[in-house]
Order: structure tokens, then C-alpha cells, then sequence
């Protein structure tokens, strides 16, 4: 909590609590800066770290670069699966 207090008053908002925990959730799922695409936006990610199972992350990470879906699809994907 007093990181996500001392980086909001340094840099300004986007610091709370979850989104420091989804930064921390993305670091560790993606070690490798090769795995990450600059086709996606930190929005795609944000959706995708809520997949908890590997190959499905995957699967709807490589479908959404492929068919260039919005974040919007990509939600809609994932509900429909």
C-alpha cells in the first residue's frame, strides 16, 4: 500500500493497489520481453492476465495478434470461449 501511495503522489494515478498487483502478475507471466507484442496494448495484457490457465492465455494472445482483435473483442472472445 505505501508503494501505490508514494509512486501516485510521483507519477499520478494508475499506481492503486490492483493495478501495482497486475504489473507485478505481468512481470511474471512474461519474463521474456520476446513474448510480449507491441501489437497488443497494455489494455489486451490486463485482459489476458485474467486467464489463470497458460495455454489458454496463450491461445487468446496469439488469436487476438493474428486476427487484430480490440480489447472489446477480446472480452467478448474469452466470455463466448
Amino acid at each position: 500500500l505505501r508503494n501505490s501511495k508514494e509512486l501516485k503522489l510521483k507519477y499520478g494515478k494508475g499506481f492503486s493497489r490492483s493495478n501495482l498487483s497486475y504489473m507485478r502478475q505481468f512481470y511474471i507471466k512474461y519474463p521474456n520481453r520476446e513474448t510480449v507484442s507491441l501489437k497488443l496494448s497494455w489494455s489486451h495484457y490486463f485482459e489476458l492476465l485474467k486467464i489463470d490457465d497458460d495455454l489458454a492465455r496463450e491461445f487468446y494472445q496469439n488469436q487476438a495478434i493474428k486476427e487484430n482483435w480490440t480489447v472489446r473483442e477480446l472480452k467478448r472472445q474469452k466470455k463466448t470461449g
